[in-house]
């Protein structure tokens, strides 16, 4: 069972360590502290695209940032923190677009983003990249395998299980996403053609998101 209380003011009272975190907070936006289960109540699996809390850093538009530990929950949309992995407590920050949560080499940002079908794609998103001429994202999403009744009396039912699966995509020049796969030939179509980009990929093994960053990172300093 989950269930959320508005506390503010003693929470900085009692939590001496979090003050810091108050700047982050208009001063009529609650802070939440949130009582969860990992899972939801009939699921295996995990909302979360983080396993177990992660060290990271709170950041705002103004430059203030304050260590936490955090991970995403996809199921609530949500980025949670835990000030140390002791505490029993989780908390949940306001919403709100200044707001940002560094980890594991991406950032968890808040917005909304116009797509290359004219969808329109609201919630946290994966900054993996942040470019002059494109930008690669991340958008964490819950996968829900449905629950499966037994065929014979010699087999079990099967529970709905909770997985996480992440949507990619890129954008140039801060135009609209484009929806990508980790694959070579998604980026050669999404990006603009050129012998370079096709000389890239022969000459270097792309597999991981780490490596197309590092090939975004060199498109962006290509002069084509």
């Amino acid at each position: 069972m989950k269930f959320y209380f508005t506390f503010l003011a003693s929470l900085f009272i009692v939590l001496n360590s979090f003050s810091q975190v108050s700047d982050f907070i208009p001063g009529n936006s609650p802070l939440l502290i949130l009582t969860t289960n990992n899972t939801p109540e009939g699921y295996t699996g995990s909302p979360y695209v983080e396993k177990n809390f992660v060290n990271g850093v709170i950041m705002d538009t103004d430059g203030k940032t304050h260590p936490a530990f955090l991970r995403y929950n996809t199921v609530e949309d949500v980025v949670e923190v835990k000030l140390a992995l002791t505490e029993p407590d989780t908390f949940v920050l306001p919403k709100l677009k200044n707001i940002s949560y560094r980890m594991n080499g991406y950032t968890y940002i808040l917005d909304s983003f116009r797509t290359a079908n004219g969808e329109t794609l609201e919630g946290y998103f994966m900054n993996y990249y942040d470019g002059e001429k494109v930008k690669f994202y991340g958008r964490p999403m819950p996968d829900i395998t449905p629950a499966e009744k037994a065929k014979t009396g010699y087999e079990k039912d099967k529970a709905a299980h909770l997985n996480v699966v992440i949507e990619y995509y890129i954008a140039l020049n801060n135009g609209t996403l484009k929806n990508v796969r980790l694959k070579d030939k998604d980026f050669k179509n999404a990006l603009p053609a050129s012998k370079e980009i096709d000389k890239y990929f022969k000459e270097v093994k792309v597999k991981t998101v780490e490596d197309y960053v590092k090939m975004l990172e060199w498109y962006d300093q290509q002069n084509f």
